[in-house]
């Protein structure tokens, strides 16, 4: 059996083809730009989220960090500029962080000195090269050096005692 191949005219295609064919058309295209629109929307909220993340989680760690060298600065004899210093330990992880602690005099005006014992200003600033993430973190603490009126305080001494 044989088959046979018509041939249709232009005019029989034409009464074949629907008249919203076109209109159909456009509405597919229309709702493939409308995903396509909605998608990179989603993506790229997806990708602000992550650096958001990212940058919160070097946040919280360097709080930390600037807690710690809060802590390394107060067990001093003295308030003094330390650093720019690397974290010590096995921890790999904190191999790109370095600590920078700076104590200055505070600027308080001459009224409020005779009212409060004298205040040091300890700025540290936490850095993580790697990241190019850098935290900086003020801290007012109270001269160890001083008494509570403001004196400068003598430093200890064997004060043994025979009469």
């Amino acid at each position: 059996m044989k088959r046979q191949i018509k041939t249709i005219s232009p005019a029989a295609l034409a009464r074949r083809i629907r008249p919203g064919g076109a209109i159909v058309l456009m509405e597919v295209v229309f709702a493939l730009s409308l995903f396509a629109v909605s998608a990179g929307v989603v993506l790229g909220g997806l990708y602000v989220s992550v650096r958001t993340v990212n940058h919160m989680e070097l946040e919280s760690l360097a709080a930390d960090l600037s807690v710690t060298v809060l802590s390394r600065v107060q067990m001093a004899d003295e308030l003094e500029s330390v650093g720019p210093e690397g974290f010590e330990g096995d921890d790999e992880y904190l191999a790109d962080w370095t600590w920078l602690a700076e104590v200055s005099d505070t600027q308080l005006p001459a009224d409020e000195l005779e009212e409060t014992p004298q205040l040091k200003q300890v700025e540290i600033t936490i850095e993580n090269s790697a990241e190019g993430f850098s935290y900086s973190v003020v801290y007012l603490l109270r001269d160890p050096a001083m008494d509570e009126e403001g004196r400068s305080e003598p430093a200890l001494t064997n004060a043994g005692g025979g009469r």
